[in-house]
C-alpha cells in the first residue's frame, strides 16, 4: 500500500517499520519486500563475511543476522509442524487398518491350512444331502389329500 513520505515520521507496514532520511527527489520509489528464504549456512556466512570485512554497521548486521536466524526458526518449526501432522494421519490409518490386516491374515490361514481331501469329503457329501433333500421335497409336494381317497 502507498504511504505518501513524510520527512521524519516512520513508515510502518505489517511486520516493519523504517524511517527514510534525506530530500527525496521527484519521482523517487522504494519497496519493501520479504527476503527470500536464506539457509542457516548462508546466514552465518554472511555474519561471518561482515564481521571479518569490518564493513557496516556491527548493530545493523548483528540484527539482520537475528532477524534471519529468527525467520528462519519459523521456518522450521511450520515444516516440523506440518511434518507432525501427516505422521499423525500415517499413524491413524496404519491404527484403522490393523484390525483389517489381522482378520486378513488370519482368512489367508484358514485358507492356506485346507485339507484338501477332507475339503472334497465333506463337499460330496453335502451335495449328498442336498439332492436327497430336493427329492424328498418333489415327492411330497405332489401328494395330496385327493391321492389318499
Amino acid at each position: 500500500m502507498a504511504q505518501p513520505f513524510v520527512p521524519g515520521q516512520p513508515i510502518d507496514g505489517p511486520g516493519f517499520s523504517m524511517s527514510v532520511t534525506g530530500t527525496p527527489a521527484a519521482g523517487d520509489r522504494f519497496s519493501v519486500a520479504a527476503t527470500h528464504h536464506q539457509r542457516l549456512d548462508e546466514i552465518v556466512g554472511y555474519l561471518t563475511l561482515a564481521l571479518t570485512s569490518g564493513e557496516g554497521d556491527l548493530a545493523d548486521v548483528v540484527e539482520t543476522t537475528l532477524a534471519a536466524i529468527d525467520a528462519t526458526e519459523v521456518r522450521v518449526l511450520e515444516t516440523r509442524s506440518t511434518v507432525g501432522g501427516r505422521l499423525n494421519l500415517v499413524d491413524n490409518a496404519r491404527d484403522l487398518n490393523a484390525p483389517m490386516e489381522i482378520a486378513s491374515r488370519s482368512l489367508l490361514s484358514n485358507i492356506e491350512d485346507v485339507d484338501f481331501t477332507a475339503a472334497v469329503s465333506r463337499l460330496s457329501l453335502e451335495t449328498f444331502v442336498l439332492e436327497a433333500t430336493q427329492q424328498s421335497f418333489v415327492r411330497v409336494a405332489s401328494l395330496n389329500l385327493f391321492n389318499l381317497l
